[in-house]
């Protein structure tokens, strides 16, 4: 049987319990067994130490916000997607840098060459992608949290 737990250690192992670190964060900072920590808890009538609803909740939260964030994204990038086609019949200038001085040389033309609107195409392309994979259906994901908006009296009403 283990030696009895020093009162002062004890102490702050519950100071830690009530300030609402992990157990196993607690464990480790005081060199105890999970089980120890558990126990303390128990003895001192804490049962609900390390329920994680909340934490549920505010990842839940943060899910919701993220999805709002890659929306806000996706309508971004397609006017950015807009505006580069735009592009592909404006006047431009072309540059090079060259010669022995490594000078710069430019010149207007009236629509981007071949390869300037190969380049703008390849650019649209990757955007188009990016925006599919930001707007992605996910039904489930959505259903769960509309559901989940329903059940705390938010969201459209239909």
């Amino acid at each position: 049987m283990p030696a009895p737990l020093d009162p002062d250690k004890r102490a702050a192992i519950l100071d830690d319990i009530l300030e609402g670190k992990t157990r196993n964060a607690i464990a480790r900072d005081h060199d105890v067994a999970q089980s120890t920590v558990s126990r303390i808890a128990a003895q001192e009538g804490i049962t609900d130490a390390w329920d994680r609803a909340d934490s549920k909740r505010a990842t839940e939260l943060r899910m919701v916000d993220v999805k709002a964030r890659q929306s806000e994204l996706a309508q971004l990038l397609a006017e950015d997607v807009h505006r580069l086609r735009r592009m592909l019949w404006e006047p431009c200038t072309v540059y090079k840098f060259g010669g022995k001085d490594n000078t710069l040389a430019t010149h207007d033309l009236e629509e981007p060459d071949f390869e300037g609107k190969r380049n703008l195409m390849t650019t649209i392309g990757i955007a188009v992608d990016k925006i599919a994979v930001l707007t992605r259906d996910d039904a489930q994901g959505l259903a769960a949290v509309d559901s989940w908006l329903r059940s705390l009296g938010v969201g459209a009403t239909t």
